[in-house]
């Protein structure tokens, strides 16, 4: 009985200071593994972005063989000549009152409260008019053009949509009634939403006209550089090319 109590207390564990050249086996093995984890969920969310936007440029085009129309965005409604075509597709209801309309299907104005979470974008485009819920809601009701997972931006920290803006048409300094293009953007990973805005921080004057035009994302200064995403659904494709670049012409 006492020999085995003798062999019991003889058993050694590890010393501390084995335990500390573990500890930091350990910690030089993450310090090299999180960047490049980090690295490839940037790259995953940049290419769920622009697969979203392929896809959302599949259903406006269907929404326009079925309405003759891309969708007009929230700030379209409070230009009087607009009304009739915000009325008609986004609140799919005929008639300058068709927004006021108990039974439309889509809000022509944006929400007065958005969701929590949208403080944590840095928005330099004005996230009621181009980012508040619902500015795709003529793509995803009542006809499912696309789903709304489709509509959510991968780094709009699952509250936040792509972003969209429509510009109308105008013809002798008239607006026409009608929409001139369509753009819909995705935040970059450096969490910045309007970098497609001109005369804004990061953009850079491309062409020497002295504007500065919207920066795109481009991953060669690393997978966290400055820009955003966006596609241009033209129906103008003059206008368009005057804001844009990436024109993609109907």
């Amino acid at each position: 009985m006492n020999k085995m109590i003798l062999n019991k207390k003889g058993i050694e564990g590890f010393t501390l200071i084995e335990l500390l050249i573990v500890i930091a086996i350990i910690l030089i093995l993450i310090a090299i593994a999180l960047p490049n984890f980090l690295e490839a969920q940037v790259r995953a969310k940049v290419t769920a972005s622009r697969s979203n936007m392929r896809s959302i440029e599949t259903a406006m085009h269907s929404l326009y063989l079925d309405l003759g129309s891309i969708h007009p965005d929230y700030n379209d409604f409070g230009n009087a000549p607009m009304n009739d075509l915000v009325a008609r597709v986004r609140a799919r209801i005929p008639g300058p009152t068709g927004c006021s309309h108990p039974q439309r299907v889509c809000s022509c104005r944006a929400p007065i409260f958005l969701p929590a979470g949208y403080n944590d974008i840095d928005f330099v485009a004005d996230r009621f008019d181009f980012y508040a819920p619902g500015v795709h809601c003529p793509l995803t009701t009542p006809i499912s053009y696309m789903g709304d997972a489709e509509v959510a931006d991968p780094f709009g920290r699952g509250v936040v949509p792509h972003g969209y803006d429509s510009y109308p048409f105008s013809k002798n300094g008239q607006l026409t009634g009608t929409l001139a293009y369509g753009a819909v953007f995705g935040i970059g990973p450096d969490g910045i939403a309007g970098d497609w805005l001109r005369d804004t921080p990061y953009t850079v004057d491309v062409d020497g006209d002295g504007l500065r035009e919207g920066l795109p994302y481009s991953p060669t200064n690393g997978t966290t550089s400055h820009g955003d995403f966006w596609r241009v659904f033209a129906l103008d494709t003059v206008t368009a090319n005057n804001h844009y670049n990436n024109v993609l012409v109907w």
